[in-house]
């Protein structure tokens, strides 16, 4: 299908993933580089370690943006009845946000998780529509979240500290709005083809770090 008609294709996709967000996560070296003059020894800086409060955060997004997010607190588990629960809101946020979507048929792409895998949550993303795709357990071109999404993200967030759970998810659902402005090209697609041997030239994520460097300045 994907070989017949890519567009179509991209525009029923739809990618899942889940990643660690801290309190406090610090800059790393090349973000902590300061200049000094060429007779004067480097500055010494302390060995930091992000805190341990965490946040999970769960996004469903496609070539346009983030579709839907969710945050689970600090030593909750992510069962199968919850994954479950988060599909039938995320048809509900296509329904508004998507529409004409589900008309059309959702191909919806997650990792293999075993709550993702298990028969409730199978069955719950049968009857909302979904079509589930394939993935290997270690394809690099298809971890589309982990190219783009989820490195610029931290990115933003880096060198932060967020007193509460709040205040954490607060910041990530504003810096992936503004992720979205700023990649502005379906990458998708573009990483897609690139992995099936053709090159295309998509704006180079290093632009849009620089980007994302900017707009977190005060």
């Amino acid at each position: 299908m994907c070989q017949v008609n890519q567009e179509e294709y991209f525009n029923r996709l739809i990618m899942q993933d889940e990643t660690w967000v801290h309190h406090y996560d610090p800059e790393n070296k090349a973000q902590s580089k300061l200049w000094k003059h060429y007779d004067l020894p480097p500055p010494k800086k302390a060995r930091i370690q992000p805190l341990v409060s965490k946040v999970m955060l769960t996004v469903f997004w496609d070539q346009h943006g983030v579709v839907m997010m969710a945050f689970l607190a600090e030593g909750t588990t992510i069962t199968r009845m919850y994954y479950a629960s988060l599909l039938q809101k995320l048809r509900e946020v296509i329904k508004t946000e998507r529409c004409g979507m589900l008309t059309k048929g959702i191909h919806l792409l997650q990792d293999n998780a075993p709550v993702h895998n298990a028969h409730v949550a199978q069955m719950k993303a049968w009857s909302c529509g979904y079509e589930i795709l394939p993935h290997s357990p270690y394809p690099p071109d298809l971890t589309q979240s982990d190219f783009h999404l989820f490195p610029i993200m931290k990115l933003f967030l880096k060198s932060k500290f967020f007193s509460d759970d709040e205040m954490l998810i607060s910041e990530v659902v504003m810096a992936s709005d503004t992720i979205c402005r700023l990649l502005q090209v379906d990458l998708v697609p573009c990483r897609w083809r690139t992995s099936r041997g053709h090159h295309l030239h998509c704006r180079p994520v290093d632009a849009v770090t620089h980007s994302i460097c900017r707009t977190a300045s005060p």
